[in-house]
């Protein structure tokens, strides 16, 4: 009884707040992919059954990072600007470095699979080689410009949307950029670089294109069908299928109380010992500064659910506790709401392609934070280069 009464108050609360939102926040967004995320781990579970369904005191502090979420934008959007703030790129240099970008995908993806289809076993494996040799080729012969341009269809389809809804660039290219970019996305037969994929585009057309939420809505039914197809083509069975869905979206809910309870089982010394400073820690190591620092993959929960994945608060809770989770929480808010309005006010590539990065995140936030990982902290550097670049008055 009391756990329905907890999903009856919170839901109540929440929903209110979406209410307002929704009502003084135009476009679709993080505040739809949060919701769906969050509100699918949170009512799904009871209806899951054991040993998915957190403690009741878990599901209190989950609805609290939820409500924490969303309090950044009622402050982000107190005001609403008048008029309107248009950022004027220059459509010639944004030609030129779709075009760049798009030979340096081609470049970077087809000199990594001339480097590894002399070890894939394509005979045993067949397409399924990129999957299950492939990743482990291409982090040994990864290097910076593979690391760069294999996947940075993040930056280049934005731009080709802001081309289209300019009326410079034709809908042919435009639908055959996209399809490269879905290839490049494929190759590893993973799921993750799809959905950035599919997030990318959207993200796009709501802003570019100045999408309703319902004719939003519409289209993510069509763009994560991808993800789907490569979900399906590991050949599960349905049982087996349904196993893997229970543990991807409602384990991690599960193993995220054995954080609250002190009971990971990775904890070692490391020289930095900070779960949540991931990208401080690479850049620390490479230069030489530390040895050893917490993994990005973490290990798998002692039970009840044995899964690696622990929401994206974990990196937060491991290092801060409870206070961890609900900071997690408050500044991805404040993150999303400010790009968000930021992306929808001055239709900016650059903000637009880190705002779909931050959607991807919220995407994927019943696994792990994407945020704190050194790609986060590259692609902030790229989009600034590329701000500079964009600047008015450059041809």
């Amino acid at each position: 009884m009391a756990i329905w009464l907890t999903h009856l108050t919170g839901l109540t609360l929440i929903g209110s707040l979406y209410h307002v939102l929704t009502n003084s926040i135009r476009g679709f967004g993080y505040l739809e992919l949060y919701g769906i995320v969050w509100g699918l781990l949170l009512i799904g579970a009871p209806f899951i059954g054991p040993p998915f369904v957190p403690a009741l005191s878990t599901q209190i502090l989950f609805y609290t990072v939820w409500l924490l979420f969303l309090l950044p934008s009622f402050a982000v959007f107190r005001q609403q600007a008048a008029g309107t703030a248009i950022v004027q790129h220059p459509v010639r240099t944004v030609k030129r470095l779709l075009t760049f970008l798009l030979i340096m995908s081609l470049l970077a993806n087809g000199w990594m699979l001339v480097q590894i289809s002399s070890e894939l076993d394509l005979i045993r494996f067949g397409w399924f080689a990129l999957r299950f040799q492939g990743q482990r080729l291409q982090a040994e012969q990864s290097n910076v410009f593979y690391q760069l341009f294999a996947r940075n269809f993040l930056l280049y389809l934005p731009m080709a949307f802001w081309l289209f809804f300019r009326k410079a660039l034709r809908t042919g290219p435009l639908l055959m950029i996209c399809l490269l970019a879905l290839v490049t996305a494929s190759l590893s037969l993973t799921r993750a670089p799809v959905l950035l994929w599919s997030l990318t585009i959207l993200t796009s057309l709501s802003v570019f294109g100045k999408l309703s939420r319902r004719r939003s809505r519409q289209l993510s039914l069509f763009l994560f069908s991808p993800v789907l197809l490569v979900t399906l083509s590991f050949s599960y069975t349905p049982a087996a299928f349904w196993q893997v869905a229970k543990i991807y979206l409602w384990g991690g809910t599960r193993a995220y109380e054995t954080l609250l309870e002190q009971n990971y089982p990775g904890y070692r010394l490391y020289d930095s010992p900070y779960y949540s400073l991931d990208f401080l820690n690479y850049t620390a190591q490479r230069a030489g500064l530390i040895q050893s620092y917490p993994p990005l993959v973490r290990e798998y929960a002692s039970g009840p659910v044995m899964t690696n994945v622990y929401t994206y608060l974990d990196a937060f809770t491991l290092d801060f506790g409870m206070g961890g989770a609900l900071f997690a929480a408050l500044t991805l808010g404040w993150l999303a709401a400010g790009l968000h309005r930021r992306a929808f006010r001055f239709q900016s590539i650059p903000v637009v392609c880190y705002y779909a990065f931050v959607n991807y995140a919220i995407a994927m936030s019943f696994m792990n934070h994407e945020l704190i990982r050194i790609n986060a902290f590259l692609l902030a550097i790229e989009l600034w280069l590329i701000h500079h670049l964009l600047k008015p008055g450059r041809v």
